[in-house]
């Protein structure tokens, strides 16, 4: 089933990596990031409510203050705010310096998980940390661009995003020993839209939205498929495989967006992005690798009556 989890994390990286494209298009049809993420969360909540009807799913009811919290983390902290403050440095910085610092994520994840959670910091996770981080700096293009230009709060912005993007992968592991990942997914949407609806004029973000259907046809893809079922993937991923290697596997998504613009942009790969490439696929690799080993060792240890 582990290997089956992994897949479903590097799909919803897929879905995911289409984002940032997505959200710098409708930044210059002229919405602001609070806008654009008050109508995803919008949107991400009707589409959850019509799955439901549809599947036939029954959201499991919040039963305890600690659950409520911790869900409100997950959908306030590690949902909206991390993806508004990627807005935000994608106003400021260049998207590809922006998704390196989201990345840092897996960093801040794996330090967590080690002292709060007792998770082994073992040699090859340590080996694929260092390959993950070191690829994502080649993939971006950040060692041949030169960050003489960026913008000292963008940069802060990013580093933000990461930070949250890692409670979410933390907190996320912790409510699905108790909620289904549809349950998690539902409760994110709903935390999201009403901090949102807080933060924007209502009556003028859906003219703007409804007015223009290119505005509203992109709404609903970023809804849709980044928010509602890339979500669904990420947090169902979590019932099967640790925080820290979901976190991990998530760097497949600026090798994604570095493919796509050379399949589609034409844009130069380069010996380095190439090698960045090359680092993050063989990370992913040693993580599925380490936990097959695992999980073989465990079932030859039960054979033998240990």
């Amino acid at each position: 089933m582990h290997k089956i989890a992994a897949f479903m994390v590097v799909l919803a990286s897929v879905i995911w990596a289409t984002g940032g494209p997505v959200v710098k298009v409708l930044l210059n049809y002229g919405l602001t990031e609070n806008e654009i993420f008050f109508t995803k969360a919008f949107f991400c909540v009707i589409s959850m409510l019509l799955f439901d009807l549809i599947c036939r799913k029954r959201i499991k009811r919040i039963s305890s203050v600690k659950d409520f919290f911790a869900l409100m983390i997950c959908g306030v902290v590690g949902y909206l705010i991390y993806g508004m403050l990627y807005g935000y440095a994608l106003h400021r910085i260049p998207i590809s310096v922006a998704v390196v610092l989201v990345y840092t994520a897996p960093a801040i994840v794996m330090l967590i998980s080690v002292i709060f959670f007792k998770e082994k910091f073992t040699l090859k996770k340590r080996i694929a940390l260092v390959m993950i981080m070191t690829g994502c700096v080649f993939v971006t293009g950040i060692l041949t661009e030169g960050i003489g230009q960026i913008s000292f709060v963008g940069v802060l912005m990013g580093l933000a995003s990461g930070f949250c993007f890692a409670l979410y992968s933390i907190f996320g592991s912790i409510v699905m020993k108790k909620y289904d990942a549809w349950s998690v997914a539902t409760y994110n949407f709903m935390f999201a839209l009403l901090v949102t609806s807080f933060l924007v004029d209502i009556p003028q973000t859906m003219n703007k939205v409804f007015e223009n259907i290119d505005v509203l046809l992109l709404n609903l893809y970023f809804a849709v498929f980044c928010g509602t079922i890339a979500n669904l993937i990420y947090v169902k991923s979590l019932e099967y495989i640790e925080a820290s290697k979901a976190a991990m596997i998530t760097t497949i998504e600026p090798l994604t967006t570095c493919v796509a613009g050379v399949i589609f942009f034409h844009e130069d790969m380069g010996i380095i992005k190439f090698l960045g490439v090359v680092l993050i696929l063989m990370a992913v690799i040693v993580l599925n690798y380490t936990a097959s080993e695992k999980k073989k060792k465990q079932t030859a240890a039960r054979k033998v009556g240990l």
